[in-house]
């Protein structure tokens, strides 16, 4: 986990979130990482992620430090 931004928190997705993004409104067919708010998981797509205080783009290569 990554990014910690009040109470926000970034993870990479787990084999059984990837799907749809999850975020209000969007239609992206795809999740690209996971946001953690309130310890409750919400897959998101790149475009969502980048309005999120906290994310880090090479969250999706690997590299988390």
């Amino acid at each position: 986990m990554t990014g910690p931004a009040e109470g926000i928190a970034w993870d990479r997705l787990r084999p059984n979130e990837h799907g749809p993004c999850r975020a209000a409104g969007c239609k992206a067919g795809h999740a690209a990482a996971t946001v953690i708010v309130d310890g409750h998981r919400y897959p998101v797509c790149v475009e969502d992620a980048e309005l999120i205080p906290g994310y880090i783009s090479n969250l999706l290569e690997g590299n988390t430090t």
